[in-house]
């Protein structure tokens, strides 16, 4: 991770307090459990790391290559 995305998370959450919300489990052969994260504030961690471009969104009938 660059010292820049390094920084940017950082200031998501300061304090290093996460809330952890539990909704249910995906409809895979994995049966993975879908959690969402929170900051402190109740901003959702996902919705940042989208808009900030730092994440895709996940489609559970769509294969995506992590890698790139």
């Amino acid at each position: 991770m660059s010292t820049e995305n390094e920084s940017l998370m950082a200031s998501f959450w300061p304090s290093r307090t996460l809330k952890i919300g539990a909704r249910g489990r995906d409809d895979t052969p994995k049966n993975r459990p879908l959690v969402n994260v929170y900051l402190p504030d109740s901003q959702e961690v996902s919705k940042i790391l989208l808009k900030e471009g730092l994440a895709r969104p996940w489609r559970p009938r769509e294969h995506a290559d992590r890698c790139n």
